[in-house]
């Protein structure tokens, strides 16, 4: 029975529902994708990072001129055109060097040295030795700069003694230079020293030297700068037969080591010798060399071609009286077999 108070409503069919959940997927199909979904591009990679070089540049060479001037040096002190550095420390420490030689200043020549360079010098000084001989110094002239040691026989940081291996290669040198000598200058040789022959490798070379210098009449013709030469070679070798003594913990064995020829000018004759510069303590230190020795020249500024290659060392020898011979000749070009020197190469 119906309520007469109220309007009448229209039955409502089953399906009237319906619309509005057509309705309703119709929007769900409308917002999905239609057809076979499009794969994503990957994303590109990213770019390679920026690499900085952050490593400060090499300084400019020092000018060695400039600061030679600036530090007010003895005019005898002289610099070759190739004796250049980067370090001005180096190069303050090098024309120091030099000056101290050159105007025979014991005191700071020997606060340079390596401690054994100091004994040399204090037994110099005892016998008047050094004052006379730096009287006669007309320069100092720096010809070449080198890293590392430069084969003059000492290690960088320790100041240790030569290896055998070390010596053996400086004795070589020697060794050479006497078998390429022509026949009748090796027959005086051997007549000045008893009639011994001549060695033929480093080790007969120490054994012959040692019979020379126990014997003094074997070595009646040998000058004595060689025969002091010779007993400073013998004693190193004997000392490298011994066990290497155990760096000492102050030392810095990570050290800067160089090698520097210096020239010293002398009324009519100059000479070279080479010297180890080790970087110890925050300052440097110098280690001088008997090898190689260089023959002298009449100018100092003639050893400029060590620096680039033009002079090969070799141990210094005064020839018997009345032979003229070129040990540059000897040590580049050897004699024929038949006892007279070849020509030049290829000719």
């Amino acid at each position: 029975m119906t309520n007469p108070d109220l309007p009448a409503t229209r039955p409502t069919p089953r399906h009237a529902s319906r619309p509005s959940i057509a309705l309703l997927l119709a929007g769900v199909l409308a917002a999905a994708p239609l057809g076979c979904k499009k794969k994503e591009e990957p994303a590109p990679p990213p770019p390679p990072p920026v690499v900085v070089d952050d490593t400060p540049p090499e300084p400019d060479p020092v000018d060695m001129r400039t600061l030679a001037a600036q530090m007010r040096l003895d005019r005898r002190v002289q610099i070759a055109d190739a004796f250049s550095t980067n370090k001005e420390p180096l190069a303050r420490a090098a024309l120091a060097f030099a000056n101290a030689l050159a105007k025979g200043d014991h005191a700071a020549f020997g606060d340079m040295l390596d401690p054994q360079g100091k004994k040399d010098l204090r037994a110099l000084i005892d016998d008047d030795l050094w004052q006379d001989e730096t009287k006669k110094i007309e320069a100092v002239r720096l010809v070449s700069i080198g890293a590392g040691s430069g084969g003059f026989g000492s290690f960088a940081g320790s100041f240790a003694a030569p290896t055998k291996e070390q010596l053996r290669a400086q004795i070589d040198m020697a060794v050479q230079m006497f078998q390429n000598m022509p026949e009748p200058m090796k027959d005086q040789i051997k007549a000045g020293m008893g009639g011994e022959e001549l060695p033929a490798n480093a080790d007969e070379y120490v054994a012959w030297m040692k019979k020379i210098l126990e014997n003094p009449a074997m070595g009646g013709s040998m000058p004595p700068a060689m025969l002091a030469q010779a007993r400073e070679m013998i004693a190193m070798w004997d000392k490298a037969e011994e066990p290497a003594a155990a760096p000492a913990e102050s030392e810095d064995t990570d050290a800067e080591s160089f090698t520097i020829v210096v020239a010293i000018q002398e009324p009519g004759v100059a000479y070279a010798r080479g010297w180890n510069v080790v970087s110890m303590g925050g300052k440097w230190v110098f280690k001088g060399s008997a090898f190689p020795v260089f023959p002298d020249k009449p100018r100092a500024s003639d050893f400029d071609d060590l620096a680039s290659g033009g002079h090969s060392p070799m141990p210094s020898i005064e020839l018997p009286e009345g032979l003229d011979v070129d040990l540059d000749q000897l040590m580049n070009n050897p004699p024929s077999p038949g006892g007279k020197g070849g020509g030049p190469a290829g000719g």
